[in-house]
């Protein structure tokens, strides 16, 4: 669903103590009546798809209401993160976001937004505060602000880092990298089904368009028909590259590499099962039938 047809708004990281009345009036007092709340809970918050009547009016919505602040009944303002809802696996959406690190603390969503727009189109941000121990073992504990911000394109967001890296922001200085989600940051990849007639160089090759590789190991399966490698990239970037831009991807030969996290255990020689890509899909299949079946 393209921008112009999307009636949909979605909020991030609201608190578990605004309740949806407060939500849904605070819209309707800026003159955008919500026409359904759907709740999708996290670990320790909320986060909420709004659906309006019309595009036009979610529009609006986004341009009036985001950043803007609600009262809570306890007193206390939550300022609201809004962007567009789009259902985006992260084969589409990794690479155009970035961390910004060390902000002062009063950084707001609001205040980089309007100094990172200078890079690019910002299609989401928000400001994530975390605390951590003092090395000293003071009970005083450092907090610490970071900027995600998402970009509507991988040139824009390589732009902002290059841009803002080491700048700084009321009188702190601030380092700009890639965001990397927690589940993708890893190293070492193992690529499955690549032809035999390949070589080391061109299996280098291919890993290398994810980032520089560190070590690399190319192993023949037991029926000789394709070839398994382990790869170690210097960066958890190269990996999670690797895993989102190069699994699933056609090399020719009518074959198509798997690309997944290593692990030790599953890919021993004692261990590994040699199948081709045909039936390994059709096990995962047969698997999870057979789970269905045995659940009723």
């Amino acid at each position: 669903m393209s921008d112009s047809e999307n009636r949909c708004l979605f909020v991030k990281k609201l608190s578990r103590g605004l309740s949806l009345e407060k939500l849904q009036e605070a819209f309707k007092e800026a003159g955008y009546p919500i026409e359904k709340i759907e709740i999708k809970p996290s670990k320790f918050f909320r986060n909420a798809i709004l659906t309006f009547e019309t595009h036009e009016l979610a529009e609006k919505a986004l341009a009036s209401m985001n950043y803007a602040t609600i009262r809570e009944s306890d007193g206390r303002e939550e300022e609201m993160n809004l962007t567009w809802f789009r259902e985006q696996g992260l084969r589409l959406t990794f690479g155009r976001s970035i961390l910004i690190s060390n902000l002062p603390r009063e950084a707001k969503a609001s205040d980089i937004s309007e100094v990172f727009a200078e890079a690019g189109s910002i299609e989401s941000c928000e400001v994530v505060t975390s605390k951590r121990a003092q090395k000293d073992g003071s009970k005083r504990p450092i907090y610490e602000n970071r900027g995600i911000i998402r970009f509507s394109s991988e040139k824009e967001a390589e732009h902002a880092i290059e841009q803002f890296d080491g700048c700084r922001i009321n009188e702190q200085d601030i380092t700009v990298q890639l965001f990397v989600p927690r589940k993708l940051r890893i190293r070492e990849v193992f690529f499955n089904f690549i032809p035999v007639s390949w070589t080391k160089e061109q299996v280098h090759e291919l890993a290398s368009q994810a980032g520089e590789v560190e070590k690399l190991s190319v192993k023949k399966s037991f029926s000789q028909r394709f070839q398994n490698a382990q790869v170690t990239y210097k960066t958890v970037v190269g990996g999670a590259r690797a895993i989102v831009k190069l699994n699933k991807k056609d090399v020719g030969e009518h074959k198509k590499i798997i690309v997944e996290e290593y692990q030790e255990k599953t890919y021993s020689p004692e261990q590994f099962i040699d199948i081709d890509e045909s039936m390994y899909k059709t096990l995962k299949e047969w698997c999870s039938l057979a789970m269905k079946t045995g659940s009723k």
